[in-house]
């Protein structure tokens, strides 16, 4: 079964702070911003990440957290390794999504979601297991991970979510 492998090779990071962050991404990275902005700079370009937006996030990128008039910035970050998104893949919704990949003519270093009402619930939500101790929040956390990348699947975004989640894996799939 794959998410006991999960429990192994992801991780979950929360911020919470009224101080500015800079933080050098070593791994893929999903991140939302539950309040405030985060800046991610890499190579070739800059973005900012907005309250309530999500984003997909190569490894070599930077962030740097910004709060605003003396206001809390916030967010949950879902890191994970090539490991990880090859368990993703596996997983039989993932492997029937792949069937209708329509590979992106170009896909940008970090892709932006924007604000949706089910990103926000999906992550109160986290927020929940996240405050329990430790050795359930260990085991829940990769079951919401999961969730979350079926909910990306099941919206407009999906294929750049299946192109973000092969290029992890090291390789592209081709369109079947």
């Amino acid at each position: 079964f794959i998410l006991p492998d999960l429990l192994e090779s992801m991780r979950i990071s929360t911020s919470s702070s009224q101080e500015n962050t800079r933080n050098f991404l070593t791994d893929y990275s999903i991140v939302y911003a539950v309040s405030g902005t985060l800046c991610l700079k890499n190579s070739d370009s800059e973005q900012i990440i907005e309250e309530g937006e999500l984003a997909l996030i190569p490894p070599g990128t930077y962030a740097f957290s910004e709060s605003a008039n003396d206001q809390n910035h916030s967010g949950f970050t879902f890191f994970f390794d090539q490991w990880t998104a090859q368990c993703i893949l596996k997983l039989p919704e993932v492997i029937s999504a792949l069937s209708l990949y329509q590979p992106p003519v170009t896909r940008q270093k970090v892709y932006i979601i924007p604000r949706q009402k089910v990103f926000r619930n999906f992550f109160n939500a986290v927020q929940l297991y996240h405050n329990l101790e430790k050795k359930l929040k260990k085991e829940m956390l990769p079951v919401k991970f999961t969730e979350l990348i079926y909910l990306l699947l099941n919206s407009p975004h999906r294929d750049i979510v299946l192109s973000f989640l092969s290029e992890a894996t090291g390789n592209m799939p081709e369109k079947r």
